[in-house]
């Protein structure tokens, strides 16, 4: 097993190249400013969608276009979520 939590999670984007021992919340941190859907997806799976949008709420440091498409990514996960969810109890 990788001792990369980039790799762990299959993540597309190596992360974490240079420290293998990034906190949980610099790597979610690294994902959005990335902003490739398919880890930010793999990221609210792991850890969940409330702690990444915590985190995303924190991000004041990027740029109005970066931090809007962050959003707008997360609000379409979250609709999926919720989607999923209310399937279940159909």
């Amino acid at each position: 097993m990788s001792a990369y939590k980039s790799a762990q999670l299959g993540l597309e984007f190596p992360y974490d190249w240079a420290n293998s021992r990034m906190a949980d919340e610099a790597l979610i941190r690294a994902v959005l400013q990335r902003g490739r859907f398919n880890d930010m997806l793999k990221i609210c799976v792991h850890y969940g969608v409330a702690r990444t949008r915590q985190v995303a709420d924190s991000l004041s440091d990027v740029d109005s276009q970066v931090r809007e498409r962050i959003m707008r990514s997360l609000y379409r996960i979250e609709l999926a979520e919720s989607q999923i969810q209310a399937q279940a109890h159909d």
